[in-house]
């Protein structure tokens, strides 16, 4: 929770990595981690775990208060430069879009939008366990499949978007809820 925090400071606040930002990832990283341990001991009795609601609440905080700052400010999410340009589903390479998809859908958990760092995620996955990145390989795949059947344009599910919350419900469901 604590690296999702310091991925999440890093990629959505302006400027980018000087010293306010380290700063400020640091001291979420912190917050994420005794918000994880109170939610822990609230969630002890039942044997719930946490997942990732640590990183929620810390990122809403303080993403939601960053505007009160005058040093930080958000992306524009609608500013053009950061729009995606749809393009004629007849230019793309299927094969191309698909593979890149599954990568860059396993990178986009932790924020980051290339294929090659989603190949080193999934690596490291398969050392940790392989059911998990088993899980995470279907997740990944799963939002691949519904990306195509809502007919969203092929240029938005490569960046990885469409997988992020499959991958993320996949590995939560069975390697945390169904494995056990």
């Amino acid at each position: 929770n604590s690296a999702l925090v310091g991925a999440a400071f890093g990629a959505f606040l302006i400027p980018q990595w000087n010293v306010d930002v380290a700063l400020l990832c640091c001291v979420g990283g912190v917050m994420a981690t005794f918000v994880q341990h109170g939610l822990g001991r609230a969630f002890g009795s039942g044997n719930v775990p946490t997942l990732t609601l640590p990183f929620c609440i810390v990122g809403f905080i303080f993403i939601g208060g960053i505007r009160s700052y005058l040093s930080f400010t958000l992306i524009d999410a609608f500013d053009p430069k950061f729009a995606i340009q749809p393009q004629y589903a007849l230019d793309y390479d299927w094969v191309q879009v698909t593979v890149l998809a599954f990568f860059r859908n396993i990178a986009q958990v932790f924020a980051v939008d290339n294929a090659w760092s989603g190949g080193i995620i999934l690596f490291g996955i398969v050392i940790s366990s392989r059911w998990c990145s088993l899980f995470c390989s279907v997740g990944s795949v799963i939002g691949i499949l519904y990306g195509l059947v809502m007919a969203v344009e092929p240029s938005q599910i490569q960046v990885g978007f469409w997988g992020y919350n499959p991958i993320l419900a996949a590995l939560a469901i069975g390697g945390i809820f169904y494995k056990l």
